[in-house]
């Protein structure tokens, strides 16, 4: 982190590294027919009904990050951040996703001209964002790859013999799941205790993770797709008034919002 104020600039920075790995494993045994009932360790069972499975499973989210803020005589105000993820649940060429957002406001109540309704209109500030995320959260950690199931069963000789299968269809060209965000807002304090904010919104997601349908014949199941585009738009309003100046403090909050969602494509 970097902090620097100079005469009426402000100015602040931030950089960070992070890497998560996650992974999963286990293990299951059974067997029946136990000699003695209350002696329930696995190797009282008999020897002929016998099943055992295991599994493992890992995955790993690399980030950069940073951010710089910079403020003119604490009435502008300016934001920048960005994000390079990378991800190993999309295959080379695809791992890695730009993010980046922006945000600016304005306190027009510092302004000369609002002096005078100071004591009316205590804060006013405008401000706008744009930003855009992205998605690898989709449940498979490996959907772009053609693994090998080692869970089928088939007969041979009368006896259940294991097996080995590709189960589910791969797609190499999956990448990030992509939501872009725009937003304008206002804030106002009235009288010490009364506060305002207003947000309209829009937001598009693109690229949508998806297993739409295949035919059954393929005999596997069906694979990721970025296919989906989704919109949202819509408003929030907040009035607040609070009042902890005398003995009995308390505070009233009434919210209000509307949204339009709707799909565009899949």
């Amino acid at each position: 982190t970097f902090a620097k104020k100079i005469s009426k600039h402000s100015l602040g920075a931030l950089a960070g590294y992070q890497y998560y790995t996650g992974s999963n494993s286990g293990f299951s045994a059974f067997r029946d027919n136990f000699l003695f009932p209350d002696y329930t360790v696995l190797s009282g069972g008999s020897s002929g009904n016998i099943k055992n499975d295991g599994y493992a499973t890992e995955w790993t989210l690399i980030s950069y990050f940073g951010r710089i803020n910079y403020a003119f005589n604490n009435k502008y105000l300016f934001e920048a951040n960005l994000r390079y993820d990378g991800s190993s649940r999309f295959a080379a060429g695809n791992k890695w996703g730009t993010f980046p957002s922006f945000s600016a406001g304005w306190r027009i109540s510092e302004e000369n001209f609002m002096a005078a309704t100071k004591d009316v209109l205590n804060e006013l500030k405008l401000r706008a964002s744009w930003g855009r995320l992205g998605n690898q959260e989709i449940g498979n950690n490996y959907p772009f790859a053609p693994t090998v199931s080692l869970s089928p069963k088939y007969i041979s000789n009368d006896q259940i013999q294991n097996g080995a299968a590709i189960l589910n269809m791969a797609n190499t060209n999956i990448s990030w799941e992509t939501t872009e965000m725009s937003n304008i807002g206002l804030d106002a304090r009235l009288l010490r205790n009364l506060s305002v904010s207003f947000d309209y919104y829009y937001k598009k997601t693109n690229g949508i993770l998806l297993e739409l349908s295949i035919p059954k014949i393929l005999g596997v199941a069906a694979p990721f797709q970025n296919a989906g585009v989704v919109e949202n738009k819509g408003w929030d309003l907040q009035i607040n008034y609070s009042n902890y100046d005398n003995a009995f403090s308390y505070g009233v909050t009434f919210t209000l919002s509307d949204v339009k969602n709707k799909i565009l494509d899949i």
